[in-house]
């Protein structure tokens, strides 16, 4: 039964050939998992069990993160405003069509809260599948990741997206998980994704 956390959207239809059928493994056919959400709302921990879960199946697998792929480029004018971190994204989603279409799994963690990010994914992404971690406001500012919230109710930061930073939430996502809890349990809701992958 699926945890009360969890739910599959009815509206997360992709357009176009990717959608049509199960994936391959046999022919090698790339996929991407895009896992996106809030900083803090745990998308970072999901996407690592659930790479852990495909390379124990011995599955090609690449792991993405938002913040690996923006220290790596490390480009001076990319910052934190809405039109950098739009930029940033595209340059993942660039990233992840590469990885894919060399047969591998793609797992992908990044905020990335954008429409635009999301049409894109969908028409360039093989296989595409997305998993929105959705938390609330409370849950964040407990959770306070980084010291981000806190910073910005004091002034020292600005640009924070679910703060002062406004962001599109996605709305037909495949499959949307409500963490507003310490669950503990990301094993669960990896193999919950993963399960819901598969089964498309």
């Amino acid at each position: 039964m699926t945890p009360s956390f969890i739910t599959p959207n009815p509206l997360g239809v992709s357009p176009g050939k990717q959608e049509e059928g199960h994936l391959d493994w046999q022919n090698n056919e790339g996929a991407v998992i895009w896992i996106t959400g809030l900083s803090g709302a745990g998308k970072s921990s999901i996407a690592c069990e659930v790479v852990r879960l495909l390379r124990r199946e011995q599955r090609p697998v690449a792991f993405l993160d938002g913040d690996e792929i923006r220290a790596a480029i490390a480009d001076p004018h990319v910052g934190y405003d809405r039109e950098s971190r739009l930029a940033n994204a595209m340059r993942i989603c660039r990233f992840a069509r590469i990885f894919s279409r060399q047969g591998l799994t793609v797992v992908v963690a990044t905020m990335s809260l954008f429409g635009e990010v999301y049409e894109w994914n969908r028409l360039f992404l093989p296989h595409y599948f997305e998993v929105y971690i959705r938390v609330s406001s409370q849950t964040l500012k407990k959770r306070n990741p980084n010291g981000l919230i806190s910073r910005m109710e004091r002034g020292e930061i600005r640009q924070v997206v679910g703060g002062d930073l406004d962001y599109d939430e996605p709305k037909t996502s495949h499959l949307i998980v409500d963490n507003d809890e310490d669950l503990g349990s990301f094993g669960e809701i990896a193999s919950r994704v993963l399960h819901q992958f598969e089964g498309r």
